[in-house]
């Protein structure tokens, strides 16, 4: 496998991690998306499950009072007329029967004319007051039950809700009797702790006003607005006054001081109110956050796997191709360049402006060796040779494991004397080699040279088969000569 091979499956491996991450990648966040709608939408059906039950709280309460009234003008309408003076005795009485608390702080006739008797919880009376001027009272005497919105009390200081009902005689309206209560009551329905006291409850009119802010609060100074604090977008504010205007549910998320919190609104079925919940988000998502907490570790761990599993996929071809690169270019057995690398790199070296030699070398009767003295002998002489070799090559030169027992050198000629010196030298070396202990065999190599002028490699510069075939030519006719065992071609 060549170089071109290992950087193709590498790249193959990168181009299928990568797909694999960006698919891992995707999945998980279509889940995620996927669980936080999930998320969402658990949070919304709890959250007006937990809202409706208050909502059927405040609507026994407002049907209770009502009905109450209703009992009290069904009484008064016996009698034909509506005298207030004479009413109001019997209204007194039935005020503190009704009120198991103060919740009634006061009761009254309108007369058809808007004018107005009352008598309040403590006996006071106050006659003949025009209360034509309010909208809930013209309702009562058109025939309705109604509620006034949040009202400062006419009468005393502090904030009030009136209800009115009409009276009725012969099929007609001939009055309408009022009550007017503290908010104190619905105050105590909104302030109950909700989820351990994390949600909070408030009423708004349909423009988000508050009609009654419960003391319990996340934001705790004063707001005549839900939507005058907090970081709401303009496009969820729109949705939600939109939905309230509709008459519908609406649900959305709300952030302040960098807590996330749901938000619900349900109407009351009561003027144009709303009961508004606002819970922090963490309280109603943390089984769902843990969910996705472990699916994000899961995720990480998959694509850590797949990263280790890339770098080990990595780490593997770059050995092979190490290993491959040893096979192709190195000797397994003494660790020198075999041919492949000398014949690759030969023209580059050839490229430099000197004389060079290129010397082959045998080992006469290598056979011999082998079968004489054992082919684990014979393996340490090649050792032997290859490390004499590796000490005689300078700067600019290299040597080779050709096959069995033949190297090859590639040298700087200066001259054949000078070279013939450096062989006998390398000879002498590789004699030092002790075949067998307390035996002495001698150790004889023959040499073919083949001389490279710089001048001739100028006008054309031998190719790596010619230049080891005049080396080779040489060799072969010195060829198991120990008397003359060197040789030369081309000079």
């Amino acid at each position: 496998m060549d170089r071109e091979d290992i950087k193709k499956q590498i790249t193959i491996a990168v181009v299928l991690v990568f797909i694999v991450s960006v698919i891992l990648i995707l999945t998980g966040s279509a889940i995620n998306l996927s669980i936080r709608g999930t998320q969402e939408r658990e949070a919304q059906k709890y959250m007006k499950e937990i809202v409706s039950q208050y909502k059927n709280i405040i609507a026994a309460q407002t049907e209770g009072d009502l009905q109450a009234l209703e009992a009290a003008a069904a009484f008064v309408g016996d009698g034909g007329a509506v005298d207030g003076k004479t009413a109001l005795p019997y209204l007194k009485d039935y005020l503190d029967a009704v009120n198991g608390s103060d919740d009634f702080i006061r009761i009254g006739i309108v007369t058809p004319d808007c004018l107005g008797y009352y008598i309040d919880a403590d006996g006071g009376e106050h006659d003949g007051i025009d209360v034509g001027d309010e909208e809930f009272v013209r309702s009562a005497l058109s025939g309705r039950r109604v509620i006034s919105d949040l009202t400062e009390d006419r009468m005393a200081e502090g904030a009030v809700i009136v209800y009115g009902v009409p009276i009725a005689h012969g099929g007609k309206v001939i009055g309408a009797v009022t009550a007017t209560r503290t908010t104190s009551n619905l105050a105590d329905i909104i302030g109950r702790e909700i989820f351990g006291g994390a949600a909070y409850l408030h009423i708004v009119d349909k423009e988000g006003n508050f009609i009654l802010r419960s003391s319990h609060a996340v934001i705790q100074k004063p707001m005549g607005n839900l939507f005058d604090d907090g970081d709401v977008t303009e496009e969820t504010r729109q949705s939600i006054l939109a939905d309230i205007k509709n008459g519908g549910d609406s649900f959305a998320s709300f952030r302040y001081q960098g807590e996330a919190y749901w938000v619900t609104f349900i109407p009351l079925d009561l003027n144009d109110w709303q009961i508004f919940c606002l819970v922090p988000q963490t309280f109603l998502n943390h089984n769902i956050n843990a969910i996705f907490w472990v699916f994000l570790c899961v995720m990480i761990c998959i694509i850590l796997l797949f990263l280790i599993l890339f770098l080990y996929i990595y780490s593997l071809l770059k050995k092979e191709h190490v290993t491959l690169q040893v096979l192709a270019y190195k000797d397994v057995l003494t660790g020198a360049d075999n041919r492949n690398r000398f014949v690759t790199e030969l023209p580059a070296l050839l490229q430099a402006p000197v004389d060079y030699a290129l010397v082959l070398m045998n080992v006469s009767g290598f056979k011999f060796v082998n079968e004489f003295f054992g082919f684990e002998r014979g393996n340490e002489l090649l050792i032997h040779i290859a490390g004499v070799l590796n000490g005689n090559i300078g700067e600019g030169e290299r040597f080779y494991r050709d096959n069995a027992d033949r190297f090859g050198m590639l040298i700087h000629f200066d001259g054949r004397e000078a070279l013939t010196g450096r062989i006998r030298k390398i000879h002498q070396e590789i004699n030092r080699y002790a075949a067998a202990p307390n035996q002495e065999y001698r150790i004889n190599c023959n040499f073919g040279i083949h001389i490279m002028r710089a001048e001739e490699r100028t006008r054309q510069c031998p190719s790596p088969d010619v230049a080891i075939n005049g080396a080779l030519l040489a060799l072969n006719s010195v060829n198991g000569n120990a008397s003359n065992p060197i040789a030369f071609w081309g000079c």
